[in-house]
């Protein structure tokens, strides 16, 4: 047994679980990863950069060494990023008003214009699948996502 209640097929090829929400929610993440691969490349930009840009456009600014860790990138990885994506027009890099030696990296006019279609086509995406389904609640079902959200951001068993 893999956790209470949940049986693991362990044959070659299997992989699943028994349980209907974790394999649907695995497809969902796998569908918004390609989703975000393909915007990327629509966009002339890695997966990375699309992060970066959507984590901006989304929650403001962000210093360079905050985004590194979204990613996974150390400094001279993120600076190489920074600079592709400033070079697109899309990013901006200003002074950080509260620590003179740093840096704060914007979206541009153009950042968010290109990030702007995305979200909606997502949040479209979502409405029409929750629109067959009026009974869920709405609420709750963010609740619930974000639950899940904050327990696959705990750090692995293995990470130091």
């Amino acid at each position: 047994m893999a956790a209470a209640g949940m049986a693991w097929d362990m044959s070659e090829g299997a992989g699943r679980t028994e349980n209907p929400a974790a394999a649907a929610l695995r497809d969902l993440v796998v569908a918004g990863e390609g989703l975000r691969r393909r915007h990327a490349k629509q966009l002339g930009l890695g997966t990375a950069d699309l992060i970066v840009l959507g984590h901006v456009f989304t929650h403001g600014p962000a210093a360079p060494h905050e985004l590194g860790a979204l990613v996974g990138m150390r400094s001279g990885a993120m600076t190489s990023l920074l600079d592709r994506v400033e070079r697109a027009g899309l990013v901006a890099r200003a002074s950080n008003p509260q620590d003179r030696r740093g840096l704060l990296i914007t979206a541009t006019p153009a950042g968010r214009k290109a990030m702007e279609p995305i979200y909606r086509l997502f949040d479209q995406a979502i409405d029409n699948a929750l629109a067959s389904t009026p009974e869920i609640d709405r609420d709750r079902l963010a609740a619930t996502l974000q639950s899940l959200t904050e327990g696959l951001l705990q750090p692995l068993p293995h990470d130091t």
